[in-house]
């Protein structure tokens, strides 16, 4: 599903990270962890198509990323879900409408978006939100939304940047059983933390650490 391939940032003389070379298979996790600063969503957005390495390969469904025609990498985006640490949800949109969005520009029709959003609610338990706006919700009921939103694109791939970082415990557990719910039905699940206490809850989860030697 995704792979990568001894994977190096720089910025000008700066090395971020260097050599990074992992595989996440459909229904398997990997847990990006490290300090901020170290690179956890400059590798997510690696894996998104959206930031070249500076050496290695990226690979999404056996496919060099960086190879492909900008519309072919933007098609291949399409089978990924993006979970953000700040939610990005639309203030003038209900929450089904946010739910619905992605949906509508993957020119879902109309009869399979309505079902698929209802699911997507109802798997995440905030139905009775939908007719709520963004402004109006808590952080953890907003990061739920966030989490539907994804659910309802059934993507093979899940990327989650900092996903708990503005929760509290309770809605941090929440979330994250939330989340490992998409990947319990096949999806691969690569999620970037500073907090191992989340990557030592997740069974099996393979681990890239990106905290900076010392000396480097």
């Amino acid at each position: 599903m995704i792979a990568l391939d001894n994977v190096t940032k720089r910025f000008g003389e700066k090395l971020l990270f260097g050599d990074i070379s992992t595989r996440v298979r459909g229904g398997e996790v990997a847990c990006i962890v490290g300090p901020s600063g170290s690179g956890k969503t400059t590798l997510l957005r690696m894996i998104m198509g959206m930031e070249p390495p500076t050496r290695g390969k990226v690979l999404f469904m056996e496919r060099d990323v960086y190879r492909l025609k900008p519309a072919a990498r933007a098609y291949l985006r399409r089978n990924i879900g993006f979970i953000f640490q700040d939610f990005r949800l639309v203030p003038h949109l209900t929450v089904w409408q946010n739910v619905a969005l992605p949906l509508r520009g993957l020119g879902t029709p109309k009869s399979r978006l309505n079902a698929k959003v209802a699911a997507a609610l109802d798997a995440v338990g905030i139905t009775g939100l939908s007719n709520m706006y963004p402004n109006t919700l808590s952080g953890g009921e907003q990061q739920r939304v966030a989490v539907a939103r994804v659910t309802a694109m059934e993507p093979v791939v899940v990327l989650a940047d900092e996903p708990f970082g503005n929760l509290d415990k309770d809605a941090a557990r929440m979330v994250l059983q939330q989340i490992l719910a998409l990947n319990s039905r096949g999806a691969a699940l690569v999620i970037a933390t500073h907090d191992l206490a989340v990557a030592g809850e997740i069974k099996d989860a393979t681990v890239i650490d990106l905290t900076p030697q010392e000396g480097l």
